[in-house]
């Protein structure tokens, strides 16, 4: 995948839904483009794009979309080492709030001594 911009990103629909649904939920968001770029960041160091990223943690079911377990402990793995290389816990956090807002709910861990 060719490194993906601010401009790009906000095309896919899962970003569109994120987006959307921060809106809706707090009004006026003027960090919108920070938090987004701090999922473009993701997207290229997992090299996959939004709408994949999503696409591989649900799968659907008799009972409707179900989060896929073992996808969600990878993206949760990769989401941590992106955290420790490039953006710290803040930037995580964006990327979390954007799967939540996709329906891929976090757990995060606890750290001992936080």
């Amino acid at each position: 995948m060719e490194n993906m911009s601010l401009d790009d990103i906000k095309n896919f629909a899962t970003v569109k839904k994120w987006s959307e649904n921060l809106i809706e939920q707090w009004g006026d968001v003027p960090d919108l483009d920070k938090r987004i770029g701090a999922l473009v960041d993701f997207v290229n160091y997992v090299e996959r794009d939004p709408d994949k990223i999503v696409e591989e943690c649900l799968r659907q079911s008799d009972e409707g979309m179900r989060i896929k377990l073992k996808a969600r402990r990878e993206i949760i793995a990769e989401i941590a080492e992106f955290e420790k290389e490039h953006g710290g816990r803040r930037a995580g956090n964006h990327v979390r709030s954007f799967l939540i807002h996709n329906g891929i709910a976090m757990s995060p861990s606890v750290e001992a001594g936080v």
